[in-house]
């Protein structure tokens, strides 16, 4: 009987699932190549299309600190967050290098949205050599096929998410509910995210709006680093890879690395997914922390101390602050063996590289979700593995 039900019922099913598969071809039919794709993996190889970033032959080995190792509870503390690597480097030397089973100096890790404050960085970059003369004015003649009202918008916005572009839901509180997260993987499959995803900046530009009163108001988006991306290409007439290549990737001595592009021929979105080692951020982190590694520096000094947070006040840092694609902080804990202001890239799964001039130092974390921002600095002070 059942077997007949099920004979009876399966050109039924067959069909329903026809229709589906047509509704959505017709609908989305970006949906098929992200279902493809995936999620973005968390380590190299991953589905897609990638854009390749020259590196130097042969990456400097650094220095190592004797005897300086991840104390069991410590280390059994990161293994409940998931942390997979865990670098830190100061004043000369590798301190720490610790990886969970499973991962090493070899591993690809994906940046997720670290890659951001790279695009960052070529923007002010940009600004210092010329290209990008003022800040401040509109975006419009560098993005002449953007809507009026996008083309409007400063270009400092977009560094600073700002740009009253709302493509994505506006982003919930640090600990969403199922239902925002349910939401959220919705708009990155049928939504506006999710065509941006697969078809690139051009896929989506013509329907892109900016409320001015929105304007100057944070809201993180991915398509402002996207516009910024395609931006930067125009400027250099060539890819952002290539430009990352030469401008900080080769100059910071790092390896080859791969960064996630969209389907055909369109643009690296520079907002994810760039896959390196844990090493090559450590080496890019120190390079732009150093503003340069020897020669001409990367950044006059006025626009890199701004671009480090140098010029912020401890009262800003307390609230948090979010500018050029970079986020800044401060550790002022009473108590705590580790002071002062810090600037960090951060990737939504806990991937974070930090970088505290006055200290000369960088830490770089990867795992699979994300740790209380202070607490990893904090832990390594007290571990003596960082010194004040």
């Amino acid at each position: 009987m059942k077997r007949r039900l099920w004979i009876r019922l399966t050109p039924l099913i067959a069909a329903t699932g026809g229709c589906v598969a047509l509704t959505v071809a017709i609908a989305a039919p970006h949906v098929p190549a992200l279902v493809w794709e995936g999620y973005p993996s968390a380590v190299w190889p991953a589905r897609g299309a990638f854009a390749t970033i020259d590196s130097v032959s042969r990456p400097a080995s650094f220095s190592p600190s004797p005897s300086l190792t991840l104390a069991p509870a410590l280390a059994e503390a990161h293994a409940k967050r998931g942390t997979h690597a865990l670098l830190v480097y100061q004043r000369g030397a590798l301190r720490l290098a610790h990886y969970a089973p499973g991962f090493d100096a070899h591993t690809r890790f994906n940046s997720f949205s670290m890659s951001k404050a790279l695009v960052g960085a070529l923007a002010l970059k940009a600004h210092a050599d010329g290209l990008l003369p003022d800040l401040s004015a509109p975006v419009g003649p560098y993005l002449p096929d953007a809507p009026e009202s996008v083309r409007a918008v400063p270009i400092q916005a977009f560094l600073d998410m700002q740009s009253g572009i709302g493509l994505e839901p506006a982003k919930s509180a640090s600990h969403p509910s199922a239902k925002d997260q349910a939401g959220k993987v919705y708009d990155r499959v049928f939504g506006g995210m999710g065509v941006l995803h697969h078809g690139g900046l051009e896929a989506v530009l013509s329907d892109l709006r900016a409320d001015p009163a929105a304007l100057g108001a944070h809201s993180y988006q991915n398509v402002n680093t996207a516009i910024l991306a395609t931006v930067l290409e125009r400027l250099h007439k060539r890819p952002i890879a290539d430009a990352l290549s030469g401008t900080i990737w080769k100059p910071a001595g790092a390896a080859e690395a791969y960064w996630r592009r969209p389907a055909g021929d369109a643009r690296v979105g520079g907002y994810c997914c760039l896959y390196a080692t844990a090493e090559d951020w450590l080496r890019v982190g120190l390079y732009i922390m150093r503003n340069g590694e020897g020669g001409a520096p990367f950044l006059p000094e006025p626009l890199w101390r701004r671009f480090l947070g140098s010029d912020l006040a401890a009262t800003a840092l307390r609230a948090g602050v979010y500018r050029d694609h970079l986020g800044h902080d401060i550790l002022d804990r009473p108590g705590e063996p580790l002071h002062g202001g810090f600037a960090y890239f951060l990737g939504s799964g806990g991937q974070i590289t930090y970088l505290m001039p006055d200290k000369d130092l960088v830490v770089v974390r990867f795992g699979e979700r994300m740790p209380p921002l202070h607490s990893t600095l904090y832990e390594l002070a007290r571990a003596g593995v960082i010194v004040n």
